[in-house]
């Protein structure tokens, strides 16, 4: 656990976590994405067993909740017994593991959601295998990672990915593909001019900027993440238009993914072959 950085595990880091969910443009507008871009791909054919692999706070448990019927199934399972309290509550049963080793028999599961897991985690082709192992035929993994691009990766994050990295960890892992884009572009262009326009100094953890989602070394952000929970709660004027450029993104992906040329995020669509 320790070489995803020291911060990742701490309470503080999942309280800060949990603040952000519904109090900041960019945890809605993700849920916006989550929206656009899964449910469409979901059968609507009664109650389905969803699984949160990482589930850190809850927020995917909590969208999961509130898409789904009422009688469906939600597990979440998360490394951190910091991340598994504040979970409950959640209306979903909850697991304290590894997301490459999950307690669950195969074939289980018609949704499984990876958010912000990949890049901190020593295997992800295990991570994306077990997902397979654990989907029914026709299931469907929704994952969102950081991505390479024109900023350096800081401390906190294994590694970073490209687009053809995805494709070839999805066809090693048994998946079809049905998206995979970058996301984010107007906040990862707000990144750039604001990385290079403070100091000089090559030493990353000065830099206070959000690279690859997450700064868990940076000594000024609070739980080792770049965004804050916000008075306004999303529905400033500001935050609602940062909000609008995450659904477009979203619609995009569905039909013309190319016309998002970069971003620090990726979101990625796949389905088990039945």
């Amino acid at each position: 656990m320790d070489k995803s950085g020291p911060k990742i595990y701490s309470e503080e880091y999942y309280e800060t976590l949990k603040s952000i969910a519904g109090n900041h443009w960019w945890t809605l507008g993700m849920d916006d994405i989550m929206d656009i871009i899964i449910l469409p791909n979901m059968p609507d054919n009664g109650d389905k067993h969803i699984i949160d692999m990482g589930c850190g706070s809850g927020t995917g448990l909590v969208w999961a909740k509130s898409r789904f019927p009422e009688g469906s199934y939600i597990l979440g399972i998360d490394i951190s017994q910091h991340g598994i309290k504040r979970c409950k509550n959640r209306g979903a049963d909850l697991l304290v593991g590894s997301v490459t080793n999950v307690p669950i028999s195969s074939n289980s599961f018609d949704l499984a959601i990876c958010n912000d897991v990949l890049q901190h985690v020593e295997d992800d082709q295990k991570v994306v295998m077990e997902a397979n192992r654990i989907l029914k035929p026709g299931g469907v993994l929704f994952i969102r990672t950081n991505s390479k691009f024109v900023l350096p990766k800081l401390p906190g994050c294994l590694r970073l990915y490209k687009k053809h990295g995805l494709r070839e960890l999805l066809r090693n892992t048994g998946f079809d593909e049905i998206i995979i884009s970058h996301a984010n572009l107007p906040g990862s262009l707000i990144s750039i001019m604001k990385y290079y326009l403070q100091s000089d100094s090559s030493d990353y953890n000065d830099k206070q900027i959000d690279v690859c989602g997450h700064n868990h070394d940076g000594k000024k952000n609070k739980g080792g993440l770049m965004i804050q929970a916000r008075s306004t709660g999303g529905k400033s004027m500001m935050e609602r238009l940062m909000r609008l450029t995450l659904q477009m993104e979203g619609r995009l992906m569905r039909l013309l993914p190319w016309l998002i040329p970069f971003g620090h995020t990726h979101i990625v669509l796949a389905k088990k072959p039945k």
